[in-house]
């Protein structure tokens, strides 16, 4: 498993400019304390086992699909400790099919420590938060990406914090207006415009 040293590696394959911009002034100018990551790692296929147990019985019978999709917290890294982050997209594809692949759904990214992990939610220029209407969207999207986490990865949920968050390149949202709902599902915000709105959340 790897040791701390400075700031955590990143894997930015997937984002796109705008995506990246928001990920990186969250990280190093946002509450995310880096020095106790890891890893990121962008665009995590999820839903690997829901997929992967529905091939496995067609019809009320086996299938002969046996393929491990299970991934423990110590095999996120190699042997010299380098981190290999989640499955990736290309690999589910060559182990399990297009197919399984296909039916996955990617979060923006996901930070990684041995005591917390970061569900992130990106919105970029072109995706404003301009009303609470706006926030819906991405809080459904980052409660149901929970749930799948949790489902392909509970080793590496269990015993750490687990942290979620909607951030967003600009914001002009009226903050009393989303803060409850927010609390309520206790998901945090970042506006890189606006640090002054920030909402830290707790843990699931």
């Amino acid at each position: 498993m790897s040791k701390l040293q400075g700031p955590p590696t990143v894997n930015w394959r997937g984002l796109n400019g705008g995506e990246k911009d928001v990920l990186a002034k969250f990280m190093f100018e946002g509450p995310l304390d880096i020095t106790a990551l890891e890893f990121v790692h962008c665009q995590v296929p999820l839903g690997i086992q829901r997929v992967d147990d529905a091939y496995r019985v067609q019809d009320g019978k086996p299938t002969g699909y046996n393929e491990k999709f299970a991934r423990s917290y110590a095999e996120l890294f190699s042997e010299n400790g380098a981190p290999c982050g989640f499955w990736k997209s290309g690999k589910i594809s060559d182990i399990g099919g297009f197919l399984l692949q296909s039916y996955t759904r990617s979060i923006d990214a996901i930070a990684v420590g041995p005591a917390e992990v970061h569900l992130l939610e990106i919105k970029t220029s072109g995706e404003k938060i301009e009303s609470s209407s706006d926030v819906d969207k991405p809080l459904g999207q980052i409660v149901s990406y929970t749930n799948l986490f949790k489902e392909d990865y509970p080793d590496v949920f269990r015993n750490r914090a687990l942290k979620r968050w909607i951030i967003t390149m600009e914001s002009k949202v009226d903050m009393t207006l989303v803060r409850p709902i927010l609390a309520e599902f206790d998901v945090g915000f970042f506006d890189c415009t606006r640090p002054d709105c920030t909402i830290i959340p707790e843990r699931v």
